[in-house]
């Protein structure tokens, strides 16, 4: 009878959003009657990496909201062919077309709403008896505001009770109060738009041109009024309210949002369909993934976890911070149910690349992957072959340039089995080595206008593998428990540009609003920091600071035993000095200082240096304020030393 049509995205758009749609759904299903009867939630733009929506909800709907339930994931990739006309994350249009265009052709009826509303019949009467003898038509009904507070005060998980509420708290606190508009008859008319799904089909569905918000509704509304003559009314048949979430303000709401062009929108429309789009509405090309909340939330990744880790633990595995050398700390049975986390919501066109030596861990890693349902298997390059030891099947050997070019998600393993002497030539070093090209590559993909995709790095935490995966990734600082950092790639420069901002100061240091300060009379260190990663080449420092007049006598005596230098700024890797410049008190107030210095593959294979921080010294002798402290690669004009 009805195919009820939805849309929505799994992020914090308004206030509440998982309450207000728990509360909408499970309302919407106490209303629906007909075996045929569906709810089609189009989960539009959320990120592969996050599941849908309703899923993310699933265990606060009740069980018939999930067996009426039709979730339809257009994933970013399609809203890819948008992004570039519309700042909104969500589009109308698109989604309700999708819905429209998949839901039960069986169905005459489409009801188009959103998942913030609650519908309260008159009488004790379903949706579908409703519309069951309704003639053709377009109808709308008023819509009323229910205030946050109200309700967040109901049971998301009590339908029943919640629609009986509204009712109740309508009358009783004054809400009922209509708002008309002409034409529409009602204000925010997309919030209840009951229509023949069949004239909706024929007239090209919702106008795919109004992606930027707003007047959707009253568009459709006015196309549709040439096939009926106006606007049908069920005022006297139920009413909507609406859970209001505009403590938070959205894209949509915001003070200078871009709206739809009302002349596009309504003034100029002279005909219902839409020939311009009567074959491509709806996506009609696209393969949408449907999700059914039939089974429990989460029940494919449980069931990879058991495919995957056949015998519980024994005990609690102990992992120590990384050695220097990038020694293994972590256990293979420990982090693939991270690792099968992180994936579990993609694409199941998803292709995994992975970059390691440890076959135990590519194993059980290729187990989940199979066991969630993705249909490629897991690649790994040539040069690692080595990793065969975990067994042939399920896996895809190939070139390393194929296979960082074709995959959608980056597996990179820094975590060597035994000690130094037992690595071989695909230890951890040339794993770094491809992590870097990957890198590289990735920056090219990304100029070129394609998307960024995921790198997941397993064991670069607590280790010399840390700072060059964090100077390259915009990574998510997990818990070092889960011996994961996983993102998505930085612009060029790494860890270069500002480090002041990001110094610890010293015992002969503070800051203020606008510099790093010594501290009178104070010798030592007045900051130190930021201790990052930098890649094999030649870097320039520039520092700027001002300097004051000494004090005392107790100064001055230190001022002529140290020959007037008053202050040192140094660049060191693990507590090693690479280069250093002196300031002295004779000189101008404001100076600025540039030295360089170089960074070298070190002894262990690592492509570049660890624990790089600057030290910015003082004598105590004279008031020191430092402003300015950069890193950069080197270029003409470096290498000036005294100040």
């Amino acid at each position: 009878m009805i195919s009820v049509v939805l849309y929505g995205r799994n992020d914090d758009h308004g206030y509440n959003l998982h309450k207000r749609v728990a509360i909408s759904l499970n309302c919407i299903a106490e209303l629906l009657a007909d075996e045929a009867d569906e709810i089609v939630f189009v989960d539009y733009n959320t990120p592969d990496d996050l599941p849908t929506l309703p899923e993310a909800i699933g265990d606060t709907l009740a069980a018939k909201t999930r067996r009426r339930l039709r979730i339809l994931r257009v994933r970013p990739d399609i809203h890819a062919r948008y992004a570039q006309r519309t700042p909104l994350p969500v589009l109308e249009a698109i989604a309700r077309n999708v819905a429209v265009r998949r839901s039960n052709p069986g169905n005459r009826w489409i009801l188009s709403t959103n998942g913030d509303m609650v519908f309260a019949p008159r009488a004790e009467a379903s949706l579908s008896a409703i519309a069951r003898e309704l003639p053709a038509g377009l109808y709308h009904i008023p819509r009323f505001d229910l205030p946050e507070a109200l309700w967040e005060s109901f049971d998301r998980m009590d339908g029943p009770g919640t629609i009986e509420a509204v009712r109740h708290w309508g009358a009783a606190a004054h809400l009922d109060e209509v708002v008309r508009r002409d034409f529409v008859r009602y204000d925010c008319p997309g919030d209840f738009q009951l229509m023949p799904r069949g004239d909706l089909c024929r007239i090209g569905g919702f106008d795919e041109r109004l992606i930027h918000g707003w007047h959707l509704d009253y568009n459709v509304a006015k196309r549709m009024s040439f096939l009926y003559g106006g606007v049908g009314d069920l005022a006297g048949e139920l009413a909507g309210y609406h859970c209001d979430h505009t403590r938070r303000s959205t894209p949509t709401h915001e003070p200078d949002h871009r709206a739809n062009s009302w002349y596009l929108a309504y003034d100029s429309v002279a005909r219902a369909e839409l020939p311009e789009q009567a074959e491509s509405w709806g996506c009609p090309g696209d393969a949408i993934e449907e999700i059914r909340l039939a089974e429990p939330a989460g029940s494919r990744y449980l069931a990879a976890l058991r495919a995957s880790l056949v015998a519980p633990s024994r005990d609690a595995g102990r992992a120590g911070p990384g050695a220097a050398g990038g020694e293994k700390t972590a256990r293979p049975h420990h982090v693939v149910p991270f690792l099968a986390s992180l994936v579990a919501p993609a694409p199941r066109g998803w292709a995994a690349a992975w970059f390691g030596e440890d076959p135990e861990l590519l194993g059980l890693f290729r187990a989940a992957w199979t066991a969630l349902g993705f249909e490629r298997p897991v690649a790994v390059p040539r040069e690692l072959e080595d990793l065969s030891r975990a067994g042939s099947g399920g896996l895809a050997i190939g070139g390393a340039a194929e296979i960082l070019e074709t995959a959608n998600v980056l597996l990179f393993d820094f975590a060597v089995p035994g000690t130094d002497e037992a690595r071989g030539p695909n230890s951890a070093s040339a794993v770094e080595g491809m992590f870097l090209r990957a890198i590289d590559g990735e920056r090219s993909r990304i100029a070129g206008g394609r998307p960024a995709r995921l790198f997941v790095c397993v064991d670069a935490v607590d280790n010399r593998y840390e700072q060059m995966v964090l100077a390259q990734l915009a990574a998510v600082h997990t818990p070092a428990g889960t011996r994961l950092r996983y993102g998505y790639v930085r612009p060029a420069g790494g860890h270069a540009g500002d480090w002041l901002a990001r110094m610890d100061v010293g015992p002969a240091g503070y800051r203020d609003r606008t510099a790093i300060r010594a501290r009178a009379h104070v010798p030592g260190a007045a900051a130190y920091g930021p201790r990052v990663w930098l890649p094999p080449g030649s870097y320039c420092a520039r520092v700027e600071f001002t300097l004051a007049g000494f004090g005392g006598v107790r100064s001055l005596f230190r001022l002529l035993w140290r020959l007037g230098r008053v202050a040192q700024f140094c660049i060191a890797a693990g507590g090693r000095v690479l280069a250093k410049r002196s300031a002295f008190l004779i000189g101008p107030r404001r100076r600025s200082i540039r030295f360089e210095f170089s960074v070298a593959p070190t002894a262990g294979g690592a492509a570049g240096a660890a624990d790089l921080e600057a030290w910015i010294l003082t004598s105590g002798i004279c008031d020191l304020a430092v402003s300015r402290l950069d890193v950069s690669p080197s270029g003409d004009g470096a290498g000036q030393g005294r100040a």
